[in-house]
C-alpha cells in the first residue's frame, strides 16, 4: 500500500517537475539574445557571435525556442563578422600599399638628393676648375704685361730714368709678385736717381721686426707703428718720416692709438701692460696693470679721460686712467679689437666669438650683440657721423651696419684672406680693407663694387686709412713696409715709341674746369664741358624746368643746380646721377653755392629765403634765414658767407661751417667790422 501511495504522488508532482525543467532554458535564451543584441549594437560582433551559440543550445531546450530564428541571428552577425574583416584586409592592403608607395618616393628622393650632390660637386669642380683656368690666364697676362713694361722701362732707362722708374713700379706690381727682370732693373735705377714720387710711397719701417700695428691721429697729422721688436714710432705724416721712437717697453707691441688732441699715445702689448705716453717728449706718463694676458687692443674716449683695452684674459677694461680707479670690468670673449663711441656712453668690442657687441660700460652691462660673421671678428670701426660701423674677420668678409639700429647694410667678400684692418674715407662713401694675403682694395660700398685693387706688399696688411682728404691710402704690412697710394688718379702718359698707352696714376692731376652750357631750349638740361678741350664731360638730366644756379664741390666730385622747379639737386660727378633732392623753397632757386670744406650747400631763391643743407647727411635744410630781397651768395675761403641783396647790401656771417657744427648761426657782422673784412677778404 505504502508502495502504490508513492507512486501516485509521483504522478501528481511529475507535471509541476517538467514545466519547471522547461522554464529555465527559455529564460536562458532570453537573457542570451538580449546580450547578443546589446553586444551587436555596441559593434562587438565576436562576443555577439559567442551569445547567439549558447542561444542556439538553449533554443533547443525550450519549447518555443526557435532555433531557425537563432540561426538567422548568428548568420547575420557571422555575415557582418565576415564584412568587417573584408574590410580590415582592405585597408591593411591600402596601408602597405601606401607604405609601399612612401618608401619608395623616400628612395627617389634620396637619389635625387645624391644626383643634386653630384651635379652640385660636378658644378664646383667645374667652377673651381674655371677659375683656376681663369688665374693662369689673369697670370700669363699679367706677366706678358709686366715683361713687355719692364723692356719698355730698360728702353727708356738712360734717356727718361724717371719715366722708367715708373713703368717698371707698374711691372712689379702688374705681375703680382714681381717681375724679376722689372724688379733688378728697379733697384738699379733706384740706386742711381732720385725721382719725383709716382702712385705710391714706399717707406721702410725702420725695424728689424716685422710691423704689427699702426693708427693716425685723429687729425691724420700723424702716424703711429708698433712693431714686434718692443719699439714704436711716430710719423710726420706730410714729410714721410720718423720723428719720435719710443723704447724701453718689453714684448711686442700689438696695439697703438692717439688720443683726440694727439698728446698722449697708448700702447698695449704682450707683456699684459698698458703704456701711456707723451710722446713729443718721450716721456712714459703711466703703466696700467692687471690683465692676465697680453693686450690685443687699446682706444682713447673722445674727451680722452678713458681709456679701453681688450685681452686674451676674456676682461675688456675700462680704465679712468689719469687716477687710480680700478677699472670697470666687462667679461667677455678675447677683444681683438674695442672702440669708444663719440659720445662716450658705449663701447664696442669684437673678438674671437664671432660677433660685435655693444656695451654700456658705465651700467656694466651688455646692450646687445650683432651677429653674421663665421669666424674671429678682428677689427671694428665706426664712420665719421658713427652711423655706420665696419667690421671683418677671419670669414674673410667685411660688414657694414647700421649699429644703433642693428641691421646689417652689407656685406662685401674681400678675398683678402683674413680681414685685419678696414676703414670709411672722410666722406663716407668710400670703404679700404688689408688682409691676411697681403692685398689692399677700395670699395664704393654702397654701390658693393670693388673700384681699386692696389697690389705690392708680400705679407700681411695690419692697418689701412685714408688720409684727412681722403685722397691718399696708407698700408702697413708685416713686411716691414708703409705704403702709401694715390688711389684714384689716373692719366694718359704717351710712351716716344709707337706702342700702346698705359694708363697710371700719378700724384698730381690737372684741376678740372667746367663750363656750364645748356642744350637748345631745353635749358632743363646741363651739359658740362671741359673749358681748354670743349669735350662734353657730364650731362645732368633731371629738372623738370630751367635750370637758374650751378656750383662745383672743391675736390670736383660733386655738383650742385638749383632752377625754377624749386628743387635743388647734388650731382655726383663720377655716376652723373642724382645723389641727393632737396626741396624746402617756395619759388624758383636762384643761386646755390658749396661751402669751402664742401659739406655744406647754402642756396637763395625768388622767395627771399636762404637755406644752408647739410647734404651727406639729410634732406632737410639745417637753418634757413629769410631775407627782404632776391639774394646774391658767396663763400669765403675762411668759410664765411657773403649776402647780398639790393635792399640790404652786402651781409656778412662769419665762420658758416664752425657756427652751424655748433647748431648756431651767428648774427651778422656790424657795418665797421663787415667794412674791415670786406676789405681784407
Amino acid at each position: 500500500m505504502r508502495k502504490l501511495a508513492r507512486f501516485l504522488l509521483l504522478l501528481t508532482l511529475f507535471p509541476a517537475l517538467a514545466y519547471g525543467q522547461s522554464e529555465a532554458p527559455c529564460k536562458l535564451l532570453q537573457r542570451l539574445l538580449d546580450q547578443a543584441a546589446r553586444n551587436e549594437r555596441d559593434t562587438n560582433f565576436v562576443l555577439s557571435l559567442k551569445k547567439l551559440y549558447s542561444a542556439r543550445v538553449a533554443a533547443r531546450k525550450c519549447p518555443n525556442g526557435k532555433p531557425q530564428m537563432v540561426d538567422s541571428l548568428i548568420v547575420n552577425v557571422s555575415t557582418k563578422i565576415d564584412e568587417l574583416r573584408k574590410q580590415a584586409n582592405e585597408e591593411a592592403r591600402k596601408a602597405l600599399n601606401q607604405q609601399k608607395f612612401a618608401e619608395r618616393q623616400t628612395q627617389a628622393a634620396r637619389i635625387a638628393n645624391r644626383n643634386a650632390t653630384l651635379e652640385k660637386i660636378n658644378a664646383n669642380r667645374e667652377r673651381d676648375n674655371a677659375v683656376i683656368q681663369r688665374n693662369k690666364a689673369d697670370s700669363l697676362a699679367r706677366l706678358a704685361e709686366a715683361s713687355r713694361l719692364a723692356t719698355l722701362g730698360s728702353q727708356l732707362r738712360e734717356k727718361d730714368p724717371t719715366l722708367a722708374l715708373q713703368l717698371l713700379k707698374i711691372a712689379c706690381d702688374t705681375s703680382h709678385y714681381g717681375h724679376e727682370t722689372a724688379v733688378q732693373q728697379l733697384y738699379s735705377i733706384l740706386s742711381t736717381t732720385d725721382p719725383a714720387s709716382f702712385y705710391k710711397q714706399k717707406i721702410e719701417s725702420g725695424d728689424s721686426s716685422n710691423l704689427s700695428c699702426m693708427r693716425f691721429s685723429k687729425n691724420r697729422h700723424f702716424l703711429a707703428s708698433g712693431s714686434y721688436g718692443n719699439t714704436i714710432r711716430i710719423w710726420d705724416w706730410e714729410q714721410k718720416k720718423v720723428i719720435q721712437v719710443l723704447t724701453g717697453r718689453s714684448g711686442a707691441v700689438l696695439s697703438v692709438a692717439f688720443s683726440t688732441d694727439g698728446r698722449y699715445l697708448v700702447s698695449g702689448g704682450a707683456n699684459r701692460t698698458i703704456e701711456i705716453w707723451d710722446w713729443q717728449n718721450r716721456q712714459l706718463v703711466k703703466t696700467l696693470h692687471g690683465h692676465a694676458g697680453a693686450v690685443l687692443s687699446v682706444n682713447f674716449s673722445a674727451d680722452g679721460n678713458f681709456i679701453v683695452s681688450g685681452s686674451e684674459d676674456k676682461i675688456i677694461r675700462i680704465w679712468r686712467w689719469q687716477s687710480d680707479q680700478e677699472p670697470v670690468k666687462l667679461k667677455s670673449r678675447a677683444a681683438m679689437s674695442v672702440y669708444f663711441s663719440a659720445d662716450g656712453k658705449y663701447v664696442i668690442s669684437a673678438g674671437d666669438d664671432e660677433a660685435i657687441k655693444v656695451w654700456e660700460w658705465q651700467q656694466e652691462k651688455l646692450l646687445y650683440s650683432l651677429d653674421s660673421h663665421l669666424g674671429t671678428v678682428r677689427w671694428v670701426n665706426v664712420s665719421a657721423d658713427e652711423r655706420y660701423l665696419i667690421s671683418g674677420g677671419d670669414d674673410e668678409t667685411i660688414k657694414i651696419w647700421n649699429w644703433k639700429q642693428r641691421q646689417l647694410v652689407a656685406t662685401l667678400p674681400g678675398n683678402l684672406g683674413a680681414v685685419l684692418s678696414a676703414e670709411f674715407s672722410p666722406d663716407g662713401r668710400y670703404l679700404v680693407g688689408g688682409g691676411q694675403n697681403g692685398s689692399v682694395k677700395v670699395w664704393d660700398w654702397q654701390q658693393g663694387k670693388v673700384l681699386h685693387e692696389l697690389r705690392g706688399h708680400q705679407k700681411a696688411i695690419v692697418y689701412v686709412g685714408f688720409s684727412v682728404k681722403g685722397d691718399q691710402i696708407v698700408s702697413g704690412s708685416c713686411d716691414r713696409t708703409i705704403k702709401i697710394w694715390n688711389w684714384n688718379q689716373e692719366r694718359t702718359v704717351k710712351l716716344s715709341t709707337v706702342q700702346q698707352q698705359t694708363l697710371f696714376p700719378l700724384p698730381d692731376t690737372t684741376s678740372r674746369t667746367y663750363l656750364d652750357l645748356r642744350d637748345g631750349e631745353e635749358n632743363e638740361v646741363i651739359v658740362l664741358k671741359n673749358r681748354k678741350s670743349g669735350k662734353v664731360t657730364h650731362l645732368l638730366k633731371g629738372h623738370e624746368r630751367t635750370v637758374f644756379g650751378l656750383d662745383f664741390s672743391e675736390d670736383g666730385r660733386y655738383a650742385v643746380t638749383g632752377g625754377a622747379d624749386k628743387i635743388i639737386r647734388i650731382w655726383d660727378l663720377t655716376t652723373d646721377k642724382t645723389a641727393r633732392l632737396l626741396k624746402g623753397h617756395k619759388g624758383a632757386v636762384s643761386v646755390v653755392i658749396f661751402s669751402a670744406d664742401g659739406r655744406y650747400v647754402v642756396s637763395g631763391g625768388i622767395d627771399f629765403a636762404i637755406k644752408v643743407w647739410d647734404y651727406k647727411r639729410s634732406d632737410q635744410a639745417v637753418y634757413s634765414l629769410a631775407g627782404s630781397a632776391e639774394p646774391k651768395l658767396q663763400i669765403a675761403k675762411d668759410n664765411s658767407l657773403i649776402l647780398t641783396t639790393a635792399a640790404d647790401g652786402p651781409q656778412v656771417y662769419r665762420n658758416l661751417v664752425e657756427e652751424l657744427n655748433r647748431g648756431t648761426l651767428v648774427s651778422p657782422l656790424s657795418v665797421s667790422d663787415r667794412k674791415e673784412y670786406l676789405i681784407n677778404h
